[in-house]
């Protein structure tokens, strides 16, 4: 019986040997920076190096993927702490700005028995971020703590470019902190507005001064941005306060009627400077037409008031009979803020002040470019003549007092009885003004 007989020996082939790979792991997030900085990243290496230095080779990439381009490069051999902790200090582009890009690291080592080694630790993200711009900003500069509607409190807005917490102090201006107004966190872009009162900490006030609002970002880089505003605080509180302004009768006149047989001439018999005569029937007797009406309009720029809140204003004559005549009165009439009668006083021919009636603010005040102004009309017929020396008108007006009973606002009393005349009127109707 035949045998079947096999070879007993082949050769045994082993396969060739593939380079050893090493695993690189990163030890924690990387970022976010600050555009340009140089940041460390940290890894292990296993198998473990031992504490021999290992070479690491990294490159930057535009972009988060294999196919973005390298902007950056280098090499390094470092030595693991005692922990296997291997750490990587690598540049970013200052040149993009902020962005993410990538960091891939390639380390290669001599593994005891096994021989050389490489692994990667794949791309990982690098946060950068350009540094924030902060600004703090306010529609007034200047505000009064005192529950009365007006500027009682601070409000400003803090504002940032980028990602940042943001924190807000109060100190005096000069350099004292008084405390922490606010510390939020405002994303790109964002604002908060935020409101001081004029308090400190626990109950106390703040006294009036300067002070200086001071708003500091940081982002998540650690980049620091600050910027500050000063404003004012005052203990001013709004009251009304009286204010007194003279002109002569040839600066307030925009309008006047004066009939055929009458006159009004400048100066008159007094020979006042810049004064006015009103004298009726002084070229013929007639009445008819209104032959013997003169007639003159006048209006005057009005101090300033906080609000424009003015509570009684009183119009003042300075005149009296003219010389020689032997009749006089003058009837002088206030206008309401639609140039309506607001009621009327008939004047005496004795040389001195008259007083018109006190008119209400609010229904008589009227407004020519933003600026509040006072008119009233003065008038005679019937062969009256009668002499005015200057006008005089008492303001009753909202202002700001200090606490040593000094105005704050409007310091100067504004643009009070300006030269300026006010506007030209209509003609006027003597049956208006006249009974």
């Amino acid at each position: 019986m035949a045998l079947l007989t096999l070879p007993l020996a082949m050769s045994l082939v082993s396969p060739a040997s593939a380079e050893a790979v090493l695993t690189v792991t990163p030890t924690a997030a990387i970022g976010p920076v600050a555009v340009g900085a140089s940041p460390t990243a940290s890894f292990t290496i296993d198998p473990d190096p031992g504490g021999e230095p290992v070479h690491l080779d990294w490159t930057v990439r535009s972009g988060t993927l294999e196919t973005d381009p390298v902007v950056r490069s280098g090499s390094a051999d470092v030595t693991p702490d005692v922990d296997g902790v291997v750490s990587l200090t690598f540049d970013t582009p200052t040149e993009l700005g902020e962005g993410t890009y990538g960091l891939e690291v390639v380390a290669s080592d001599d593994v005891p028995g096994t021989g050389p080694a490489t692994g990667t630790s794949g791309i990982i993200d690098v946060v950068v971020l350009s540094p924030p711009t902060v600004s703090v900003s306010t529609k007034i500069r200047k505000f009064f703590p005192y529950h009365d509607n007006f500027q009682d409190s601070l409000r400003y807005r803090v504002t940032s470019t980028g990602r940042a917490r943001v924190q807000v102090t109060v100190r005096e201006a000069s350099g004292s902190e008084v405390f922490m107004v606010a510390s939020v966190f405002l994303t790109a872009g964002a604002s908060r507005t935020l409101t001081w009162g004029g308090g400190l900490p626990g109950a106390g006030q703040a006294p009036a001064g300067r002070y200086v609002v001071s708003a500091t970002a940081t982002d998540p880089a650690g980049s620091v941005a600050t910027a500050d505003m000063t404003v004012v605080l005052s203990r001013a509180k709004l009251r009304f306060g009286d204010k007194t302004v003279t002109r002569l009768p040839t600066k307030t006149i925009v309008g006047r009627s004066v009939g055929r047989c009458s006159s009004l001439r400048t100066p008159s018999s007094h020979g006042w400077r810049g004064s006015q005569g009103y004298y009726s029937r002084s070229r013929c007797a007639s009445s008819a037409n209104h032959a013997d009406v003169v007639l003159g309009q006048h209006a005057i720029w009005l101090p300033r008031a906080v609000h424009d809140d003015y509570h009684y204003l009183t119009v003042w004559l300075y005149g009296g009979k003219a010389k020689g005549a032997r009749s006089a009165y003058m009837i002088l009439t206030n206008l309401d803020k639609r140039g309506r009668v607001y009621g009327s006083e008939q004047l005496s021919a004795s040389l001195g002040w008259h007083r018109g009636q006190p008119v209400y603010g609010p229904e008589v005040v009227r407004k020519a470019s933003g600026r509040p102004y006072l008119s009233w009309v003065t008038g005679l017929a019937q062969g009256s003549r009668y002499d005015v020396k200057k006008f005089k008108i008492t303001v009753e007006r909202q202002v700001l007092r200090n606490p040593d009973g000094s105005i704050e606002w409007p310091a100067t009393g504004g643009a009070a009885g300006t030269s300026e005349p006010v506007a030209s009127a209509p003609a006027l109707d003597p049956r208006t003004y006249l009974p």
